[in-house]
């Protein structure tokens, strides 16, 4: 028989490196997947240790924390994935805590509840190098003393410490025996739990009132525990105060910084990015060049040639003539090779068109979140996203929608409440054009005076305010707290774009891709029995008489669901035939802009977000673009006409 795997967790602070460390304990074999019941992602390899023997050594990357007392569900994923393996295994989990040595007090938080709960850990102190050029000093030996837990420096991106981290992987860890300052109170109740066999990871999340964790425990321990706490009034705020005191005095006389003075490398520039005047025209800079490097060499040259040479000359072709040779029924050739047909569109769209664009993007993606700006930008935009029930870290997936909103949806996943995510992905549902449609808009706009793209924008960022502040007040949920560690701006290594880059375009083409060949065959479907053309005969009314747009213009909106560019790429043929004028190719611009999202995108609402949500969405983006329509359209007619 197989012997179990020995399974190693890597817990730690955001940004702190641990998914370098990961790839450099595994090198090659990564398994990505949700937790069950959640959207986290979870990354797990098996210990790479030089020789083609299996280790038996299984690495999981944990989410980002703060604390496994938990206040997100990032953090609630980390607390269950630990408490799951000291209940189904019988032994306490072991762990390797990654803490970036400029900010060792955040870490250590997390290492005095470690050491609580009697978990095994060794640390990582990474990105020394960074901590040593912020003229940081860390006494190693007296920490290893005051924690009583081996301490590796490391600088993961340059591999160092790698080996040491391995070798302590592969042995047992061995639980910490340092004796935390601790209160009358605390030892009461640690004792309580003990006593009836409750984990202390469950024991300090049921005195935080986190009803999440009651699935780990019988009722009747539930019962008793609540009994417990109701007679030790202030007890959580005790908890809180008493790890801090810990920590303080864990850091003294570890941590000095011996020189204040001294800066890393664009420091200066560093603060500039969050300063309002100066840090708005680097954001748009930043965005500028971002759309420029996806939009003409990923949309553009990349699609231009994956598209038209590649795959309209050579690879539907082949497909066209490996179907007609084998000589197979009319209606199975219209579903593979036909107009909407899985290969000739789907596979089109998902490989041709959308992965050129997700890949060029990635790699923008990949050097803004190693270079540390992306924290700045949070920072920055934290008061704007927040009177929409939001903050900073919306930004994230709201600028990779101008990329794909696909991809940007699933992206959503890295904002700590469900409240958030659903916000988020109704705004890139209804109004964040993907590069694709905007070129298409752009191209559109280009035949107008300038004053009527500057009210297209206008409208679309008013629209997209309103409805966020509506909806944080409809939405059930608290916004999670805006906790945003500024790393240094560093440069990024080239090998670590390309790592990330291949990565998530795996993860793409594996999660994505399908839904762009299910899509096909739905709108085949629909086109075979005639459901377009219904939908062509409703929509009618309401773009002659509500947007005074010409009949022919209702089977753009139909083309617009299929894929956004699509749909507007009716309304520049009509205003290239002279079909429209300039108060209709507006009225065009704001409502094709505004309607819902493409299918594939859809689809990955509801795999995200659940059948109901998306269908909600679904239900108010149609009626509310063509309200938005109609009302722009009467407004200016009467102003103007």
């Amino acid at each position: 028989m197989e012997k179990e795997n020995k399974i190693v967790y890597l817990v730690g602070n955001a940004n702190v490196g641990k998914s370098v460390i990961f790839s450099a304990l595994t090198r090659k074999y990564a398994a990505v997947s949700n937790y069950p019941g959640t959207t986290v992602e979870i990354t797990e390899g098996e210990l790479f240790n030089g020789s083609l023997q299996k280790t038996n050594v299984k690495i999981i990357d944990t989410p980002g924390i703060n604390s496994l007392a938990p206040l997100s569900e990032d953090e609630r994923v980390t607390r269950d994935i630990l408490l799951k393996h000291e209940i189904e295994r019988k032994e306490k989990p072991e762990v390797i805590l990654v803490i970036d040595a400029k900010n060792l007090r955040r870490g250590l938080v997390i290492a005095c509840q470690l050491i609580y709960a009697e978990i095994p850990f060794i640390i990582v102190l990474n990105m020394m190098d960074e901590a040593v050029a912020s003229g940081i000093k860390i006494d190693i030996k007296e920490l290893e003393r005051r924690t009583k837990v081996p301490v590796i420096p490391a600088v993961a991106v340059q591999k160092e410490g790698i080996s040491k981290i391995i070798n302590y992987a592969a042995k047992p860890i061995i639980a910490s025996k340092y004796n935390l300052i601790s209160h009358a109170e605390v030892i009461d109740y640690s004792e309580f739990i003990k006593k009836k066999g409750i984990s202390f990871l469950a024991g300090i999340s049921l005195a935080e009132t986190d009803k999440s964790v009651l699935g780990f425990m019988e009722d009747k321990k539930i019962k008793d525990v609540e009994n417990f706490l109701l007679k030790k009034n202030g007890f959580i705020k005790e908890i809180h105060k008493l790890w801090f005191e810990n920590v303080n005095e864990i850091m003294s006389g570890v941590f000095q910084k011996i020189n204040p003075s001294a800066n890393p490398k664009f420091t200066k520039l560093g603060l500039y990015t969050i300063r309002p005047l100066s840090g708005l025209f680097i954001l748009l800079g930043v965005l500028y060049l971002v759309y420029k490097f996806v939009g003409i060499l990923g949309a553009g040259y990349a699609v231009d040639f994956l598209e038209k040479i590649i795959f309209i000359k050579y690879v539907n072709p082949f497909f066209i003539n490996v179907f007609h040779f084998l000589s197979l029924p009319e209606i199975i050739n219209e579903a593979f090779i036909g107009e909407f047909g899985m290969l000739t569109m789907g596979l089109t769209y998902a490989v041709a068109i959308i992965l050129p664009i997700v890949f060029t993007f990635f790699i923008a993606f990949s050097f803004l979140e190693d270079s540390g700006y992306f924290p700045r930008m949070g920072v920055l935009l934290n008061s704007v996203f927040s009177f929409m029930g939001l903050n900073g870290k919306a930004v994230l997936p709201m600028v990779l929608g101008l990329g794909c909103d696909t991809m940007a949806t699933m992206t959503t996943r890295i904002l700590n409440s469900h409240k958030e995510r659903v916000i988020v992905t109704l705004l890139l549902a209804l109004g964040v054009p993907c590069s694709a449609q905007l070129g298409v808009l752009m191209a559109l706009g280009a035949g107008l005076p300038e004053i009527y793209m500057i009210a297209w924008v206008f409208i679309i960022i008013f629209t997209l305010i309103f409805v966020g502040y509506l909806s944080s007040k409809i939405v059930k949920g608290k916004p999670a707290l805006f906790l945003m560690e500024l790393p240094p701006l560093r440069i990024p290594q080239f090998s670590n774009i390309l790592k990330k880059t291949y990565m998530r375009s795996k993860w793409y083409l594996k999660e994505a891709a399908p839904l762009f060949i299910l899509g096909s065959f739905i709108l085949f479907l629909f086109n075979k029995f005639l459901i377009l053309n219904l939908f062509n005969n409703l929509l009618k009314p309401l773009t002659v008489y509500g947007l005074g747009l010409p009949a022919e213009s209702a089977s753009s909106f139909v083309m617009g669901f299929l894929r956004r560019d699509f749909g507007a790429a009716g309304f520049l043929k009509l205003h290239a035939e002279g079909k429209m004028d300039n108060l209709q190719t507006l009225v065009s611009l704001v409502v094709i802009t505004l309607f819902i999202p493409c299918v594939a995108n859809f689809l990955m609402i509801i795999k995200e977000r659940g059948l109901f949500t998306a269908m909600g969405m679904f239900l108010f983006v149609i009626p509310f673009s063509f309200l938005v329509g109609t009302v722009l359209n009467h407004t200016l007619r009467f102003m103007f006409y």
